[in-house]
């Protein structure tokens, strides 16, 4: 993670990459708590909401994740001018996990939310066709595929 353009001092930053160690090590409750700790008091909370998301989507909780990525995508909706890839993480990992809950209407509005922050990207192309074929909406799969090329 490129921290360079976070408004984060040097404590937070210590303390977000010692649970990427700690995340990257197995000890997935213990970097749960740095992340946690490091978005108490952040000016750039937004960042800790994406990294629980990312751990509890890595670990199976995808309600847990869910709302995480939620909160990120509230925040950076506050904020007027946020980074652009930070915005289409958090709508293309949002969509994935409603797909694997079933809903696969708010997963392809949040993966068409993505697309709009990153058009050419191949996987929320295919992520969409595959949602609408298995909606049936069998000419929207194929302008996916399509736009995709």
């Amino acid at each position: 993670i490129d921290f360079s353009n976070r408004k984060i001092n040097t404590g937070e930053l210590d303390i977000l990459q010692k649970g990427m160690k700690l995340e990257k090590e197995g000890d997935h409750d213990a970097a749960m708590v740095c992340y946690t700790r490091a978005g108490a008091n952040s000016k750039d909370a937004q960042l800790s909401k994406m990294l629980l998301g990312n751990l509890n989507f890595k670990m199976g909780k995808y309600m847990a994740a869910l709302g995480f990525y939620t909160k990120a995508i509230k925040d950076l909706s506050e904020k007027q001018k946020q980074v652009k890839l930070d915005e289409f993480v958090a709508f293309h990992n949002r969509g994935i996990i409603y797909f694997r809950l079933g809903d696969d209407d708010s997963g392809v509005a949040d993966i068409e939310k993505a697309v709009e922050k990153d058009p050419n990207n191949l996987d929320c192309r295919t992520l969409l066709s595959l949602a609408y074929r298995r909606m049936g909406k069998f000419a929207r799969a194929i302008d996916e595929c399509v736009e995709s090329k």
